[in-house]
């Protein structure tokens, strides 16, 4: 495979972990992925709705759905971790409303949503920081204004939300698979460096369990390592397989995440190996959930 070209792009911390509980540290894999579509920000509350949240709130309907900028954040940052199925240790599901309003059984008379805010402030959570001011803030403000549910599908909720993008079956998206011959195209979804020495080197996939040898995302997207500083010290590109790679290494205490159309999915921690489909294999291995996703 060829190397990717370096190409700008805005420098962020990084796949990440679940907001509210701690992870253990695998040998390879040290951090479970998930999605964060943007800063949180937008309109004044609405009614329903929260301040700097997704805009006005929604009317009509069952108020049990948390306003957008939340659920977003619960989708983006902890279900890969406290979804549907319980990784690394984590004691509680964040999949929506009734989950967060649970009693926190690591803070007595504390809501989860209120256990876990002194967490998030203080980076705790997730394990070695890595939110924004500004998604803090909006977690911050929502609690503060009570913590309460919107009307669900208005425009200030999140609809239904509360799903698991990792509980999903195998399949092929692409529906096309590696042609069999070498170069930049060639096994996607197979660890690299069985036969190779990069630096850093895998797939990006649409979905989180995807077979070796199936071509991943078509599109093309940026694969981010930054230092312990924050600081964008690589960026490659994906190719029509999926596929990206590199011959320089992931510096110590750096970050990696895929970054595409203003969205990213980040790692909170260090990954010990710049082989990413080791662990990032169809079902997942050391903890890892599944395959590179793509934000």
């Amino acid at each position: 495979m060829t190397e990717q070209t370096f190409v700008g792009v805005k420098s962020a911390r990084g796949w990440t972990v679940g907001l509210f509980a701690a992870m253990a540290v695998a040998a390879c894999y040290t951090g479970a992925d998930s999605t964060f579509d943007g800063t949180p920000g937008g309109g004044s509350a609405g009614a329903g709705g929260v301040a700097g949240g997704a805009g006005a709130g929604g009317g009509g309907g069952s108020s049990d759905c948390l306003p957008t900028a939340v659920q977003q954040l619960l989708d983006a940052q902890c279900v890969s971790c406290h979804g549907n199925t319980l990784v690394g240790g984590a004691p509680f599901p964040t999949r929506n409303l009734a989950d967060l309003q649970a009693p926190d059984p690591s803070a007595p008379g504390a809501t989860v949503a209120e256990g876990s805010l002194a967490r998030i402030l203080s980076d705790t959570m997730p394990p070695g920081g890595g939110l924004s001011g500004a998604q803090k803030t909006a977690y911050q403000q929502w609690i503060a204004a009570g913590a309460q549910g919107v009307a669900c599908g208005g425009a200030g909720g999140a609809g239904g939300g509360g799903g698991d993008p990792y509980g999903t079956p195998t399949t092929c998206t692409s529906s096309s698979n590696w042609s069999g011959s070498n170069g930049s195209r060639m096994r996607p979804g197979e660890s690299c460096n069985k036969c190779h020495n990069f630096g850093i080197s895998g797939t990006v996939y649409p979905t989180a369990h995807e077979p070796n040898d199936c071509n991943g995302v078509s599109t093309t997207m940026q694969v981010v390592v930054t230092d312990a500083n924050g600081n964008t010290v690589l960026t490659l590109n994906t190719n029509s397989a999926g596929n990206f790679r590199s011959n320089s290494a992931i510096p110590a205490g750096g970050h990696v995440k895929v970054v595409a159309n203003g969205s990213e999915r980040a790692m909170a921690a260090t990954p010990s190996s710049g082989d990413c489909n080791l662990c990032h294999t169809e079902q997942g291995a050391q903890s890892a959930p599944g395959r590179i996703m793509a934000p």
